[in-house]
C-alpha cells in the first residue's frame, strides 16, 4: 500500500511540475510577445521619424535649389534688361539723330 501511495504521490507531483512548466512556458510566450511589440512599434516610431527627416532634409535641398534657379534667372533677366535698355537707347539715339539730320 505505501508503494502505490508513494507511485501516487510522484505521479502528483510530476502532474504540478508539468503544469507549472506549462505555465512558465506560456508566460515566456507572452512576455517575448510583448517584448516583440514593443520592439516593433520602437522600430516603426524610429524609422517614421527618421524617413520624416529624410523628407524634411530633400525639401529643404530643393528649396534651397529653387531659391538659387530663382536667383540666377532674375540675374539674368536683368542682364537682358539692362541690355535691351541700352540697345533702345542707342536705337533711340540713331533714329533721332537721323531726324535731325533731315
Amino acid at each position: 500500500m505505501e508503494t502505490i501511495a508513494r507511485i501516487l504521490a510522484i505521479e502528483q507531483e510530476a502532474a504540478e511540475i508539468y503544469d507549472d512548466a506549462q505555465h512558465q512556458a506560456a508566460h515566456r510566450v507572452a512576455e517575448a510577445e510583448k517584448t516583440a511589440s514593443v520592439l516593433l512599434e520602437a522600430t516603426v516610431t524610429q524609422s517614421e521619424r527618421e524617413a520624416e527627416n529624410q523628407v524634411n532634409a530633400a525639401r529643404a535641398a530643393a528649396e534651397a535649389e529653387y531659391a538659387r534657379v530663382l536667383a540666377q534667372a532674375e540675374a539674368e533677366a536683368q542682364a537682358f534688361e539692362l541690355r535691351a535698355s541700352s540697345n533702345v537707347e542707342t536705337a533711340v539715339a540713331f533714329v533721332l539723330e537721323q531726324i535731325s539730320r533731315q
